[in-house]
């Protein structure tokens, strides 16, 4: 099974992200939502099997640091 994870701040990850410190958060049980990934986003994302990474944002995308991980990096500007 595929994994997502969706980079984009919405007001569930804000949430859960007050609630344990998280970057990640969970929104279904194939997608992921979290914030301006780090290294450490990229390590959760591995540690849960992600394989693909969707970024929405106007921030320069992270596509290499993504790769040292194993993760595809798709950026879509906004």
């Amino acid at each position: 099974m595929r994994m997502i994870a969706i980079l984009i701040l919405c007001s569930h990850c804000e949430a859960a992200e007050a609630q344990t410190h998280n970057v990640v958060c969970q929104v279904s049980k194939r997608i992921f939502c979290g914030g301006e990934p780090t290294k450490s986003t990229f390590e959760q994302l591995r540690r849960r099997h992600v394989q693909t990474i969707v970024s929405v944002d106007a921030a320069a995308p992270k596509v290499a640091l993504a790769a040292q991980y194993g993760l595809r990096y798709v950026h879509i500007p906004f």
